[in-house]
């Protein structure tokens, strides 16, 4: 060895260049080839020279500037145009053009009696109130008897919907205008014509909204209701005129131009018969920074005592509209200080995407661990879809999937009841595993205990059943027990710590141990909802006849509260454990309660719709709940966060991704993702509907169970670590060979 000369420099610099390029390629394959979830706008720029015309539809991203010269017309009816870019210009020939693209049928029909009902007969033939948005439609209706003019059975006009003072957009009824939404993080310029205007007889007008940094006008926005039919002795209401809505950053300067949103007149015909002209719709113009919140002023509190102070409203900016300023809910909790400010375009709160699938019954959607959504639909699908709001595929059964909704196994099968007689057990490729069938349809979700036993409950009204019954099945598919009832198991089972599976029957609450026998029973009319269990294994379950119960784990009453009915909205449970759910109709309002976990009120929130939703806690303390066709936020001490109109009716309740995003269903079929602050759900004892969003229905330590994932870092290093040995190895060997 003496003497020997090894020159391995050149070999070795050769060696680490191969190391350096490997180690990239791998870095740049794992970042961007596996997992990828980069979203790619639609183009730089959406030009439109004069003389062209364009047709779109949906939600369009343009990283630079949107210029329209020619025409832009709204292609698809009941679908918002949505346009986002840096800055908007619509030249003096420019235009969009939504006019008639709104609902055919709408939340703002018009109808007998009153502004909620259908059509109705009159001797003269089918006449109608108008159609409803941004105005009230007018009422129709003016039939003759024997010659003599006689005003009976009016068709009431429809209803306004959706608010004026909020930054989102709806469009209108009845064959009404659709709905034009134009973002720009800078400038926006119009010189041109915006038109969402209803087009067949007492429609009404649609929505255009605007929200920019800077804002200058010089063309014209309409958003005009239509007049009402005359038929044969009868004559319909007019159509209600729809929304305007500018909401500005920096500046807004109107120098020419207008806005129109006219009610439409009512139809007309002899002896001075006609029906009700609507009314007109509304115009915002509002600095973003104003929105929200009004002025908060409460009464003192009392000494060591709840209250419920009822709050001065007082709108913080000027509001040009038609309408008074009046938000559609009422503040009633114990406390001082300003609600946080709505948040500004693109934050939380606002729109990420939308997604049409088949119509939703009353099936909220799971989250599979890939982050897949999941969701069952009236049209006898279950639908998955990518995080970017794709449709990955679609399982069809032979029944609707109406009642329940998808719980997703630690290992990725989807579990779900269709009325077709079966529970379905899916791969997460769309594939079917098995399929188990009973003689009556499926009542609600099925739960999964830790140990992967699948239940599930059956003897929904409609089906040839004699009895309803609970199911315990092996992961495999088999039989495990059965327990039979006189009643329909109609809510899916909540699963303890310790495995003890509880569930309702209408009016009883079941507590079974793992093996199917029973443990005891507890009677309340009524209960419709999903047990929440809390740390120490109290339950809490609430019922349609006003009362909300706590209950020992034996069964034995804790205490009861008298609260407005509940219908649907199962309980949440913080880590304090404070306990929220909605309720139905309470004279004026209905109410969403804050309980203490001794029964006492914390606080309570008044909206205007009734809650059929199951309330869900974010990470951060924040509660979600969808109320009629808006989604709201509230701070854990009761104040109001923000609101998103999604301009639909009956939203389900929703579901909470890691990375934030909030997701829930409308009956009409779409699937709303909504941005929020909110880090993940809450790691609380119960924070959702079915305790976490693969809808298991199981008691957990923790929301998030560990499943096998690939950490990207983790990987990295592995690799790294690999090729660096390797390479170490290969010039130990090289060196050694050379040595001999």
């Amino acid at each position: 060895m003496i003497g020997l000369k090894i020159n391995c420099s050149n070999w070795l610099h050769v060696t680490m260049n191969r190391i350096i390029k490997i180690f990239f390629t791998v870095l740049i394959f794992v970042f961007f080839a596996v997992d990828c979830d980069a979203y790619i706008d639609d183009l730089y720029d959406l030009i439109v020279d004069e003389g062209e015309t364009v047709y779109l539809s949906g939600h369009h991203t343009y990283r630079d500037t949107v210029e329209i010269r020619g025409t832009v017309i709204i292609s698809v009816a009941e679908e918002k145009l949505e346009l986002e870019t840096s800055s908007i210009f619509i030249g003096p020939m420019g235009s969009i053009n939504g006019d008639g693209k709104g609902y055919m049928g709408g939340p703002g029909g018009g109808g007998y009696p009153g502004p909620y009902g259908p059509f109705t007969y009159c001797d003269c033939g089918r006449v109608s109130g108008g159609c409803g948005y941004g105005g009230y439609g007018g009422n129709g209706c003016c039939c003759f008897t024997d010659g003599v003019a006689a005003f009976f059975n009016p068709g009431g006009g429809g209803r306004t919907y959706g608010t004026s003072w909020f930054p989102t957009i709806d469009m209108g009824s009845c064959g009404g205008g659709g709905a034009i939404i134009l973002r720009a993080s800078g400038d926006f310029i119009l010189q041109g014509s915006l038109t969402v205007n209803g087009v067949t007889p007492r429609s009404s007008g649609g929505g255009v909204l605007i929200i920019a940094n800077d804002v200058i006008i010089m063309g014209n926005i309409s958003a005009n209701g239509v007049d009402g039919n005359s038929v044969y002795e009868g004559r319909d209401g007019g159509g209600g005129g729809g929304r305007i809505k500018i909401f500005y950053k920096n500046s807004y300067s109107k120098l020419g131009g207008g806005y129109a949103v006219s009610g439409g007149s009512g139809g007309y015909l002899r002896l001075g018969c006609y029906g009700d002209s609507a009314t007109e719709g509304t115009i915002t113009i509002m600095d973003l920074d104003d929105i929200w919140p009004p002025t908060y002023t409460p009464t003192p509190t009392p000494t060591g005592t709840w209250y419920s102070p009822t709050p001065t409203l007082t709108p913080t900016s000027t509001l040009t509209s038609t309408n008074t300023f009046s938000p559609t809910i009422t503040f009633t909790p114990t406390l001082t200080g300003t609600p946080t400010p709505t948040p500004t375009p693109g934050g939380e709160g606002t729109l990420k995407w939308a997604v049409i699938i088949g119509r939703i019954g009353s099936s909220s959607p799971a989250l599979g661990y890939d982050g897949t959504i999941y969701i069952g639909s009236i049209d006898h699908k279950l639908y998955a879809i990518d995080p970017r709001g794709f449709i990955k595929w679609e399982f069809e059964t032979f029944g609707q999937i109406d009642r329940g909704s998808p719980a997703v196994a630690s290992d990725g099968t989807i579990y779900i009841g269709s009325r077709d007689g079966n529970l379905y057990a899916i791969n997460p490729d769309g594939s079917e595993k098995w399929h188990f069938t009973i003689s009556s349809g499926l009542s609600g979700s099925a739960a999964i205990g830790k140990d992967g036993t699948i239940y599930f409950g059956t003897g929904f009204s409609g089906f040839p059943s004699s009895y309803g019954c609970l199911y315990a099945l092996n992961p495999d598919g088999t039989e495990k027990w059965r327990f039979e009832s006189d009643c329909d198991f109609e809510s899916p089972a909540s699963i303890g710590r310790d495995g003890t599976i509880y569930v309702n029957c209408v009016d009883k609450l079941f507590s079974f141990n793992p093996d199917g026998t029973k443990n005891w029973e507890f009677y309340a009319s009524y209960m419709h909802t999903n047990p929440a269990i809390s740390s120490d294994g109290t339950i809490f379950i609430t019922t349609y006849v006003n009362k909300c119960y706590s209950l020992f784990p034996d069964g034995s009453e804790n205490w009861n509260k008298s609260i407005y009915r509940v219908y649907s909205s199962s309980p949440a449970i913080t880590k304090d454990g404070t306990i929220y759910f909605g309720s139905l109709a309470s004279s004026a309002y209905r109410i969403f309660y804050a309980l203490n976990s001794d029964g006492s009120l914390k606080w309570e929130y008044h909206f205007l719709h009734n809650i059929y939703s199951s309330p869900l806690i974010g990470a951060d303390g924040v509660i979600y709940i969808g109320v009629y066709n808006s989604v709201w936020a509230l701070n854990p001490d009761g104040m109001l966060r923000w609101g998103y109109d999604c301009g639909i009716s009956y939203l389900q309740s929703p579901v909470l991704a890691p990375d934030g995003t909030l997701y829930i269903c409308a009956d009409d079929g779409k699937l709303f993702a909504i941005y929020t602050s909110s880090p993940g759900l809450s790691n609380s004892p119960w924070p959702m509907l079915s305790h976490d969003a693969q809808h298991t229905g199981r008691y957990a330590d923790s929301v998030y169970p560990l499943i096998p994932t690939v950490n990207k870092i983790a990987l990295l290093v592995a690799i790294f670590l690999f090729v660096v040995g390797s390479t170490i190895c290969l010039y130990i060997f090289k060196f050694a060979e050379r040595a001999k």
